[in-house]
């Protein structure tokens, strides 16, 4: 079999887009909106009678290759102190990089929430075969209590700004029958967020974005990412890949914390 090189189509059809802010409760909530690439191939015959033998499937695998992540609290007075909630460092966090799926060893993305999100072959399929559009999808998020305890004052400090950017690695693959992986496309893209809270004593507050909030993406390029340790990790080679969800639920119940008996801003919001 022969995937069809100009037949690939990998395309964003909603690139990353605008960020949002959102009060749910005594939560601040980080969002975006819709992010999704649409993925077409064809996969043609060899030799004459060939056909696609059960067990070849096409879909997407992502890794997360950074993030930062800190909301920064202060209390009513100088004296109440002030802290950063820093989950992005968090030491139960550790190296940046995870794969983004929905369970620990699972290798494909379905952050997509639809089966449309990764192709099969169940049986035996005469070739050419043109898959059915296959689509990624994601919306990353961050939420962030509006009050905290601070240590050493034992006061209430109220959120005043946050900072939450992440990046990743996409890739368009397909693994064969005795579980061969090739990487027929790949790009990259981020997100960022940073806002402050408007002063005074709003018990609605208002958070409002600060610069360099813009959100990016690279071009679809051909082939395999060209760094060795991301095409390890993207099919669990030495079974290193962490997954994203479990380094994101530890890192969020252990943050790191710095507490200070009064008014001052942190090294680590630089």
């Amino acid at each position: 079999m022969i995937i069809d090189e100009s037949s690939i189509s990998l395309r964003f059809t909603r690139p990353p887009g605008r960020n949002f802010t959102e009060l749910r409760g005594q939560t601040l909530i980080l969002s975006t909106s819709d992010i999704q690439a649409d993925a077409k191939l064809t996969v043609r015959p060899s030799r004459s009678g060939e056909v696609l033998p059960v067990g070849w499937k096409f879909g997407f695998i992502q890794l997360q290759l950074s993030e930062t992540n800190w909301a920064y609290y202060k209390g009513a007075s100088a004296e109440d102190g002030s802290m950063l909630v820093n989950f992005g460092a968090s030491p139960a966090r550790g190296a940046d990089l995870c794969r983004d799926t929905e369970q620990a060893g699972q290798i494909w993305y379905t952050g997509a929430g639809s089966a449309d999100s990764t192709k099969e072959s169940t049986m035996a399929m005469p070739l050419p075969w043109t898959l059915p559009t296959f689509y990624f999808g994601d919306r990353p998020e961050g939420q962030y209590d509006l009050e905290f305890r601070n240590p050493k004052t034992k006061k209430l400090n109220r959120l005043e700004e946050v900072k939450l950017s992440m990046s990743f690695l996409t890739t368009l693959s397909m693994r064969d029958p005795n579980a061969n992986f090739t990487h027929l496309r790949n790009f990259s893209w981020s997100l960022a967020w940073h806002v402050r809270r408007v002063p005074g004593n709003n018990p609605r507050p208002d958070f409002p974005f600060l610069p360099g909030c813009a959100n990016s993406y690279s071009a679809i390029r051909t082939g395999p990412p060209t760094t060795a340790l991301h095409r390890a990790l993207l099919t669990d080679e030495g079974s290193r890949a962490r997954n994203c969800n479990e380094v994101a639920s530890v890192s969020t119940m252990h943050p790191a914390i710095e507490a200070a008996a009064k008014w001052q801003r942190f090294e680590a919001m630089k």
